[in-house]
């Protein structure tokens, strides 16, 4: 009986998939980067921080005999894929979430807070005022965020394409078939916008 460690298909995939994570991580945050830096008004966040790089995260499930490995992200992969070509406005709720996970601060213009303080006295009838400006305020943020990408669009960064490479493929199907002598189905499925 041979000895020494031998580790599993599922094992191999883990290790495989968590370090294919890290890549995808590793090409997203240098792709936003790259955006940040030559945008007219970059965002304050760190892209390390952002939901599209938190949300990449490997699936394992097993079957029988049969073992698979996904990895799930967010919808926004999509275009930060591809980009956006210019002349159609995006939708707004998208946007709205991502001002309030950033933190950008809205605020309220002068008159608008005299009058909120002035024409009610009760102090909830002020908050629900305030909070209904507030959110006013953020989709009209929204809209110019939206309207200065259906006039320019936005840059197709191929942070996905650049690590999933048909080389990367064929290396995995060569080492599983060598170091198990399994041959393996990779499919590749992707949700077309």
């Amino acid at each position: 009986m041979a000895q020494g460690s031998f580790p599993s298909v599922r094992t191999y995939l883990k290790e495989w998939s968590e370090l294919l994570i890290s890549k995808l991580r590793e090409s997203a945050v240098l792709e936003m980067n790259l955006n940040k830096s030559s945008a007219k008004f970059p965002s304050v966040g760190d892209p390390q921080a952002s939901p599209l790089v938190a949300g990449i995260r490997p699936v394992f499930s097993l079957l029988g005999k049969r073992v698979e490995a996904q990895i799930i992200m967010p919808q926004s992969w999509y275009w930060l894929e591809h980009g956006r070509a210019p002349g159609k406005f995006p939708p707004e709720e998208p946007i709205v979430r991502w001002l309030v996970q950033r933190g950008v601060q809205v605020k309220l213009g002068s008159r608008t807070r005299k009058r909120l303080t002035t024409t009610f006295g009760n102090r909830s009838y002020k908050r629900l005022i305030k909070q209904a400006s507030m959110d006013k305020k953020r989709k009209q943020l929204a809209w110019l965020i939206r309207r200065h990408i259906a006039d320019f669009g936005t840059r197709d960064t191929h942070f996905y394409s650049n690590v999933v490479t048909d080389k990367l493929i064929t290396d995995l199907k060569t080492t599983m078939k060598e170091r198990f002598k399994k041959d393996i189905q990779i499919d590749l499925l992707t949700i077309a916008q």
